[in-house]
């Protein structure tokens, strides 16, 4: 009988240790989520702005200028849309949830190829430019990666079974104040308005 209740309560303990820890998941990953999205934005709008320096000093193909405009703004877009969705996910019914979620990594996955086609789309032959964009779009795509890491698992059907099965283990972005740093000490010398605060 005492090992059947031993058994119980050892059993009861780590279920309770489950719950803790998946509830407090779910909070790292909103609270994170929360923090790093608005500093994403930020880099992609200084990066809008260095493309703007370059194409004002004639540095690049005004046909690639359009179209890395054209990504920025749908990344600028699909970020936006998952503040709005994290929102909606932070008051949803718990049976809504599942959907919501769904709908935050579409929109995060969306984003995260966004970000990756600037950073395949602009070319330009001065070093300083291409540094800038292609290291703070690197810093702006790994933060939204580390944030698709961090999603609670698929809990039903609503959940693509393709990012289930491309999840990386989870792992979280630097702080905001980080990403700022990292990215203001890239651009800070030769593009000194694209810091951001």
């Amino acid at each position: 009988m005492k090992t059947h209740r031993a058994g119980s309560g050892i059993l009861a303990i780590a279920l309770s240790g489950v719950l803790v820890v998946s509830g407090c998941a779910s909070a790292t990953w909103i609270n994170t989520a929360i923090s790093d999205i608005p500093v994403v934005l930020q880099i992609v709008t200084s990066i809008l702005s260095i493309v703007a320096v370059a194409e004002g000093k004639g540095q690049a193909d005004p046909a690639m200028i359009a179209e890395v405009k054209n990504i920025a703004a749908q990344a600028t877009n699909d970020l936006t849309t998952v503040q709005k969705l994290i929102n909606d996910y932070k008051v949803a019914a718990a049976a809504d949830k599942p959907s919501v979620l769904a709908k935050i990594d579409a929109a995060l996955t969306a984003a995260q190829k966004d970000l990756q086609g600037v950073l395949a789309s602009f070319h330009v032959k001065d070093t300083a430019t291409q540094t800038a964009i292609s290291v703070g779009m690197g810093l702006a795509v790994t933060t939204v990666e580390a944030i698709i890491s961090l999603l609670p698992p698929a809990p039903s059907p609503a959940m693509p079974a393709a990012r289930t099965a491309r999840r990386a283990p989870p792992h979280k972005p630097d702080k905001p104040e980080d990403l700022k740093t990292k990215y203001n000490a890239i651009v800070s010398s030769d593009f000194p308005d694209a810091v951001i605060h």
